[in-house]
C-alpha cells in the first residue's frame, strides 16, 4: 500500500515538476526581456530548475495547507453539506457561507482593475485576482458538466493555480530585476584562449552560464569551450495605463504652456 502511494506521488510529482520549471524558466527570460527559445538550455536545466523555485512553492503551499487544515479543525472536519444541513435554517446559512466567495470574485475585479491602472507595483495582488476568477470560471464551467469532480479534486486544482500564477508572477519579476541587480552579482573567472575576463555571472545551468556584460548585454558562456553567445535584452517597467495617460497628460500641457 505503501509502495503504491510512492509510486503514485513519484507519476503525479515528475510531470508537475517539468510544468513548474517550464513555466518558472519561460517567464524568467519573459521578464528579462528575451525568450525561452532563444537560449542553448536543455531538458536538464529544466528538471534542475526546481532548485529555483522549490522553497517559494514550498511556503505557499506549506501556508495554504495549514489554513485549510485550521479552518478543517474549526468546522470539526465536517463536509459543506453536513454544515449546512446541520442548521435550523439552511438556506440562510448557505448564503451567509457563500458571501466571503461573493466578495472575493469583486475583490479579485478590483486587483486586476488596480494593475492594469497603476501597474506592476499590485502584480502579486493581481495574481491573487487572477486565480480568484480563473476558479470562479472552472467552476462555472464544471457546474453540472458530466466530468464529477470532488470538491477534494477542485481544491488540488485551486492550489496548483495558484501556485503556477504567483511562480508566473515571481520569476517574471526576477528575470525584470537583472537589470537593476546586475552590478551585485557575484564575479566569475571566464577563461579563454586569448584572455581570462571577470564576469558577473547571473545564472549557472548545466553546460552554460548566463553573464553580464555591461548596461544591456549579456551572454551565454559556455563551460567546456567557453564559446560565448551574446545577446541584449531590456524590458520596459508596466507602470499602469493610468500612469502613462497621466504621463501623456502632463506632456501635453506643457506642450500647449511653451
Amino acid at each position: 500500500m505503501v509502495l503504491e502511494k510512492l509510486l503514485y506521488i513519484t507519476k503525479v510529482s515528475t510531470p508537475l515538476v517539468i510544468v513548474l520549471s517550464l513555466t518558472y524558466e519561460m517567464f524568467y527570460f519573459f521578464g528579462m526581456g528575451t525568450s525561452l527559445s532563444n537560449t542553448p538550455l536543455n531538458t536538464s536545466d529544466f528538471l534542475r530548475g526546481w532548485l529555483n523555485w522549490y522553497p517559494y512553492i514550498f511556503g505557499s503551499v506549506t501556508g495554504y495547507i495549514f489554513l485549510e487544515l485550521t479552518i478543517r479543525r474549526l468546522e470539526l472536519w465536517q463536509t459543506e453539506e453536513q454544515i449546512i444541513s446541520s442548521s435550523s435554517n439552511p438556506e440562510a446559512l448557505r448564503r451567509k457561507r457563500e458571501r466571503p466567495y461573493v466578495f472575493g470574485k469583486y475583490l479579485g475585479i478590483l486587483f486586476i482593475f488596480l494593475f492594469a491602472i497603476l501597474g506592476e507595483k499590485f502584480l502579486y495582488s493581481f495574481c491573487f485576482g487572477l486565480t480568484i476568477l480563473v476558479s470562479y470560471f472552472l467552476g462555472w464551467v464544471l457546474q453540472g458538466s458530466p466530468w464529477s469532480i470532488s470538491s477534494s479534486d477542485l481544491k488540488k486544482i485551486f492550489t496548483f493555480l495558484i501556485a503556477l500564477i504567483f511562480l508566473a508572477a515571481y520569476s517574471w519579476k526576477k528575470g525584470g530585476d537583472v537589470h537593476k541587480n546586475s552590478e551585485t552579482q557575484t564575479v566569475y573567472q571566464v577563461t579563454s584562449e586569448k584572455s581570462t575576463t571577470p564576469q558577473k555571472v547571473i545564472r549557472i545551468f548545466d553546460q552554460w552560464s548566463l553573464v553580464h556584460l555591461n548596461e544591456n548585454n549579456y551572454a551565454w558562456v559556455n563551460h567546456q569551450s567557453s564559446t560565448s553567445i551574446q545577446f541584449s535584452a531590456d524590458r520596459a517597467k508596466f507602470n499602469g495605463f493610468g500612469f502613462n495617460l497621466w504621463d501623456k497628460l502632463c506632456v501635453k500641457t506643457k506642450a500647449s504652456q511653451d
